[in-house]
């Protein structure tokens, strides 16, 4: 009788992972863990990781999954990290939750080698929360930044680490430009992150953005409609934008207009756009520059 396959998690996370008893470090976790045996801990024994990147556990989901590990048991271990100050979990908080909810005495595990310390632990938990698809758009976006920020990784490295194109991690850390109501939306499911994305092309209007979200959740928009709304909604403001503009330059014109019929006709420009504002006046002579100078009540003593 065969044995079963295990589930990989993935060769970016596979790649920095060394399993304790595993016979070939460079395989990936699922090839790795299968080549040692899991150890057996109390679940009072695992630390909980502190940045554990999950931050929204779905009470639901994670009642199915204690009835699941009821009938069945642990079908894939946890993966732990072994410290100074003994076990902290890197891989399956959930399956640890469940088996608090449930008090199995015993669950098992992979331990971990860490050679990098802390710092790695964190790297790592991130990384397979991300390959496993455990996250949120939301949680998945704070880990990316996170990998990018705090572990000075490059977006393409990241891209690497848990098989996405580059451009994906990039739109997915945009999200965090979002209002933090809409990002709530995206963590509790009430919008996509691709409804998120849509709403990013109103950034630079928080106002016009709020509306927008507002008009997508009444009406239960789908993701292209909403990209729709707010191609409308910056049409609007451009064409605000532009009517705007052309009021303003007509008022210019208009006041230069009164300023050179006050001066006899001399040439006056307005520059209203940009840091340094101006007026310039055109003269051709001395008696141009006496009347300007009269028409301010200025007495210049010679």
């Amino acid at each position: 009788m065969s044995k079963p396959k295990q589930k990989a998690l993935g060769s970016g996370l596979g790649q920095l992972i060394p399993i304790e008893g595993a016979t070939s470090g460079g395989q990936i976790l699922g090839q790795a863990a299968a080549a040692g045996s899991p150890l057996y801990l109390r679940p009072s024994d695992i630390a909980k990781n502190p940045d554990q990147p999950r931050k929204n556990i779905n009470n639901e989901e994670l009642i199915h999954l204690a009835d699941s590990i009821r009938e069945k048991g642990i079908l894939e271990p946890l993966v732990v990290a072994k410290t100074e100050k003994g076990y902290q979990l890197i891989a399956g908080y959930r399956r640890l939750l469940a088996a608090d909810i449930l008090k199995l005495e015993k669950v098992p595990v992979y331990v971990m080698d860490i050679k990098g310390g802390p710092a790695e632990n964190l790297e790592l938990a991130l990384i397979e929360n991300i390959i496993r698809q455990d996250l949120n758009p939301m949680e998945e976006a704070e880990a990316f930044e996170r990998l990018e920020k705090e572990f000075r990784k490059d977006v393409k490295i990241i891209a690497k680490m848990v098989s996405k194109d580059s451009s994906t991690v990039k739109n997915a850390i945009r999200l965090l430009k979002l209002p933090e109501p809409v990002q709530q939306d995206i963590r509790e499911s009430r919008l996509s992150a691709g409804h998120g994305k849509a709403l990013l092309g109103l950034e630079d209007n928080q106002e016009l953005l709020m509306r927008a979200r507002g008009e997508i959740l009444a009406r239960a928009l789908t993701v292209r409609q909403a990209e729709n709304l707010v191609k409308r909604h910056n049409k609007a403001k451009k064409t605000k934008t532009t009517r705007e503009r052309e009021e303003e330059n007509a008022y210019y014109d208009s006041l230069c207009g009164n300023i050179s019929d006050a001066l006899n006709g001399l040439k006056v420009e307005i520059i209203h756009h940009g840091k340094n504002k101006k007026i310039i006046i055109n003269y051709n002579n001395k008696d141009n520059i006496e009347l300007f100078l009269k028409k301010l009540n200025i007495i210049v003593k010679s």
